[in-house]
């Protein structure tokens, strides 16, 4: 028969109080190492009215932190160290930031990251000539692919995969006579294009919700509240828009006023996201994505002298480029920026553009070879149906 006994540890004993205290010692110590500590943005959402999308765009819990991912945390700090050509100093500048992860939430770690990587002496250079270069270029290669596909164009030449795959042809270029750019930006790109076309200033339309100064293509007038585009009816042979749509709130509209300038026949050529609108890491990602453009100031915010609002109503430009502005001010700029971001399918986006009278032509994806593609971007090419 085992006898149960009881042992009773007498903590005023000489030498037991110091044991106790080790030993409380050591157990919050190893508690403190494996669990992260509550940051700044954290405490603070505790005595404020709770924000979701905030709190989802900052948080660090498992299966919604995008640096604790290993496949988006080298997403991130391969796209920051390519516009700033700095790819091995942004590893080493993340690797030491880490240390200091208990005092940062996901964003501000973002912002302190593009910070130092903008010290280095060469990262201003690095960054305006892949603003200047590297985009423009890309994409003109990308579009050469669409206008010149045929029958016996290779695969291996191009880093796309082609749906459907048994096409003659994708657009009739020859058919092309004027061209209008939605969501043009500075215009470069759409400057490229036209002359690629072989067209004339005058047939060259650009059009964002702000001004632009680009004197080799004619700016076109947009009012985004009441979604109008100051061109007469059937006046352009294509449309382009680069991953402008989803920062489109009054979609439907936006696309019939395209309808109304496009001549029937003609070609609308889309690049955008292939994601769902919801709080996923996909979609998370790519708000980072805006958020580095936002904080570098490249891309669609590369305008920093004007003073023109963004495609969104409720961020506007002067929110982060005032640089007497904290980053607390510029902080919630980017959240209210890409709170207002539609997010949307591949298969989503084609329903809305054949509901106003596209039919589907061709759809190319990245990676035919497996490349990587985590913003999932791809291009879609649309008809317009004669009798619209």
């Amino acid at each position: 028969m085992r006898v149960k006994r009881t042992i009773t540890i007498n903590q005023n004993a000489p030498g037991m109080g110091r044991i106790f205290s080790q030993a409380w010692t050591s157990i919050s110590l190893n508690k403190a190492k494996h669990q992260r500590p509550t940051s700044y943005s954290e405490k603070r959402s505790t005595t404020k009215k709770k924000d979701e999308f905030a709190d989802w765009m900052c948080t660090w819990l498992i299966g919604q932190s995008l640096w604790s991912s290993k496949d988006y945390q080298n997403a991130l700090l391969t796209y920051i160290g390519r516009i700033y050509g700095q790819r091995f100093q942004v590893n080493r500048i993340f690797t030491q930031l880490e240390r200091s992860v208990e005092k940062l939430d996901e964003l501000d770690l973002l912002y302190e990251l593009i910070e130092k990587t903008k010290q280095r002496h060469t990262a201003k250079a690095s960054l305006n000539k892949w603003e200047d270069n590297s985009r423009i270029n890309r994409r003109l290669q990308d579009l050469k692919v669409i206008f010149e596909f045929n029958s016996t164009y290779k695969s291996s030449n191009h880093p796309f995969q082609v749906i459907p795959s048994n096409l003659n042809q994708i657009v009739d270029r020859q058919k092309i006579k004027s061209y209008f750019d939605l969501g043009c930006g500075d215009g470069t790109i759409t400057a490229g294009i036209g002359d690629y076309l072989g067209l004339s200033k005058e047939n060259i339309f650009g059009g964002d919700v702000y001004e632009g100064q680009n004197e080799q293509i004619t700016h076109v007038k947009i009012n985004e509240s009441q979604s109008t585009i100051g061109l007469p009816s059937n006046r352009v042979d294509l449309i382009t828009s680069f991953v402008t749509f989803h920062h489109i709130d009054q979609l439907e509209t936006t696309l019939r006023e395209l309808v109304r300038i496009l001549r029937p026949g003609g070609y609308l050529i889309v690049r955008e996201h292939d994601c769902k609108n919801e709080h996923a890491l996909r979609a998370k990602y790519l708000n980072f994505v805006h958020a580095i453009m936002m904080i570098a100031k490249v891309g669609e915010f590369a305008n920093s002298s004007s003073n023109h609002n963004t495609k969104n109503e409720n961020a506007s430009h002067e929110d982060y480029e005032n640089s007497t502005d904290t980053w607390l001010t510029q902080k919630s700029s980017i959240i209210e920026y890409t709170r207002s971001i539609h997010y949307r399918t591949c298969a989503e986006w084609q329903q809305k553009f054949e509901c106003v009278g596209f039919h589907h032509c061709a759809t190319l994806y990245y990676g035919a070879e497996g490349s990587n593609n985590p913003q999932q971007l791809f291009y879609a090419v649309y008809q317009l149906d004669k009798r619209y």
